[in-house]
C-alpha cells in the first residue's frame, strides 16, 4: 500500500497523527506566541500589584484625601478605577470567547491574575496608608515646637502641634494611668513637670491637657503603663495622635481620667506617644510602609511565578494548544477527500 505523503509530511510538523495521538506531544515545536504568554502573565501581574499598591499606599492617597488639588484627586481616581476597568473588559471578553466556543485557557489564566493583583495590591495598600502612611504624613504636615511647659502651656495654643519638646524634668505620671477598654485598652496618663516624689497639682493653666497615650499598653486597670517610651529617662518629646477613629476613645478615657481622680481636664486635650526622638518615631511609619511594600511584592511574584510555571506546564503537557502543531482539521479534511474519491 502506498504511504499517504500528506500523513507523512503531517505529522513531521507536529500533526496528530489518528493511530498515535501521542506523537505529536513528543515533538510539538516552542512557539513564541506560547514564551510571549508566559512572559506576559510572569511581569505583568506583579507590576499591577505594585502599581495599585503604591497607588493606595503613598501620598497620591494622602493629598487625594486632603483635596490639595483636583488633578490629585483624578489621577488617584483613575490609578484605583481604571485597573477594575480593564478586569470588567477582559472578563466580558473571556466570557465572548468561552461562549463561542474559543481556547480560553490563557486569558483565563490571566484575567485571575489580574484580579488577585489588583485586589491584593488595593487592599495591602489601603492597610498599609490607614496604619502607617497617614500619620507619617499628617504629622510632618503639621508643626513642630520645642521646650513646652506642661505646666504654663495651654494645649489649645499648640493645636496645630506635630512634633512636641518639653523643658527638662517633664514626665509621664504613669502612677496616674487609667485606661478605657473597648475592644482594645486605651490607656493615657499626664504628662506633667512635678517630681515624682511631689504631689500632682493642677496646672497653672487651670487644667490637665496634655496626655501621653497608647493602644495595649497598659492593664484594664491602667496600671503597668508602657506606652511609648515612659521607661526611657531621655524621653522629653511626643508624636501627636492623629487617628481620627482612635481620637473618640482616648477623649472619653481623659474624661474618666478626671472623673477617677477628681482632677480638671481640658476640653482642648492633645494626646502624645512619648518618645525620645520623634523625628525618628515618625521616620519609622515610612520605613514600615516601604518594608511591607518590598516584603509583600516579593511574596506576591514568588506565587505568581509558581502559579503561571505550573499552569504553563499543564497547558503544554497535558491540554497543549492547537496553535502549537499543523491544526487536525487540514488531516480530516484531506482524509474525508480520499474516502470520498474511493
Amino acid at each position: 500500500m502506498q504511504a499517504d505523503p500528506f500523513r507523512a509530511r503531517g505529522t513531521a510538523y507536529g500533526a496528530i497523527h489518528k493511530d498515535n495521538p501521542n506523537d505529536a506531544r513528543k515533538n510539538k515545536p516552542f512557539t513564541a506566541k506560547f514564551a510571549i504568554l508566559v512572559l506576559l502573565c510572569l511581569i505583568l501581574p506583579p507590576l499591577v500589584f505594585v502599581g495599585c499598591f503604591c497607588a493606595n499606599a503613598y501620598t497620591l492617597h494622602y493629598r487625594a484625601d486632603a483635596a490639595q488639588s483636583q488633578m490629585d484627586g483624578m489621577v488617584f481616581f483613575s490609578t484605583t478605577t481604571v485597573p477594575a476597568m480593564v478586569f470588567m473588559i477582559l472578563f466580558l471578553g473571556l466570557m465572548v470567547a468561552a461562549a463561542r466556543h474559543k481556547a480560553v485557557k490563557w486569558p483565563f489564566l490571566f484575567v485571575s491574575l489580574f484580579a488577585v493583583a489588583w485586589g491584593a495590591g488595593t487592599y495591602i495598600g489601603l492597610y498599609n496608608y490607614n496604619a502607617y502612611s497617614r500619620d507619617y504624613y499628617l504629622n510632618h504636615d503639621m508643626a513642630t515646637y520645642p521646650a513646652i511647659n506642661p505646666d504654663r502651656a495651654s494645649a489649645g495654643a499648640y493645636f496645630d502641634a506635630g512634633f512636641t519638646s518639653f523643658t527638662f524634668g517633664t514626665r509621664v505620671a504613669t502612677e496616674r494611668a487609667i485606661a478605657l477598654q473597648n475592644h482594645h485598652t486605651y490607656c493615657i496618663a499626664p504628662i506633667v513637670s512635678t517630681p515624682r516624689e511631689a504631689p500632682i497639682v493642677t496646672p497653672r493653666t487651670g487644667a490637665f491637657e496634655w496626655f501621653a497615650a497608647g493602644i495595649d499598653c497598659c492593664t484594664p486597670q491602667g496600671t503597668n503603663f508602657t506606652c511609648g517610651e515612659v521607661g526611657n529617662f531621655h524621653a522629653r518629646s511626643g508624636v501627636r495622635w492623629v487617628k481620627q477613629e482612635v481620637f473618640p476613645f482616648l477623649k472619653l478615657a481623659s474624661q474618666e481620667w478626671g472623673a477617677h481622680f477628681n482632677m480638671p481636664v481640658g476640653s482642648r486635650i492633645i494626646f502624645l506617644t512619648w518618645v525620645q526622638d520623634p523625628w525618628y518615631a515618625v521616620e519609622a511609619l515610612s520605613w514600615q510602609v516601604e518594608v511591607n511594600r518590598t516584603t509583600y511584592t516579593y511574596m506576591f511574584s514568588m506565587l505568581n511565578t509558581i502559579v503561571v510555571l505550573i499552569a504553563a506546564w499543564y497547558f503544554w503537557k497535558m491540554e497543549p494548544p492547537a496553535y502549537q502543531w499543523t491544526p487536525k482539521m487540514d488531516l480530516e479534511a484531506h482524509e474525508k477527500r480520499t474516502t470520498s474519491s474511493i
